[in-house]
């Protein structure tokens, strides 16, 4: 009779570790899909920066003045 009750417990808390790591595993996989989704967004962020930086490189070496350069136009 105890073990069969030591069992029982043995398994309650088998079913509560369970429990628990389903919902991390649940919390765990809805944070990377977000990730994931922010993915595209800071790939693009990261080009324009790089088109940025290396359009300031361009006018900065060519001795051109920043009043008659206009950003916008090179995209």
């Amino acid at each position: 009779m105890k073990i069969e009750v030591l069992n029982l417990f043995c398994q309650i808390d088998d079913l509560a570790m369970t429990r628990q790591l389903t919902s991390q595993i649940t919390t765990k996989g809805a944070g990377l899909y977000d990730l994931l989704g922010k993915e595209v967004e800071m790939r693009v962020s990261g080009i324009s920066v790089i088109q940025y930086f290396s359009f300031l490189a361009k006018y900065t070496n060519s001795g051109t003045k920043a009043e008659d350069v206009q950003f916008h136009s090179m995209f």
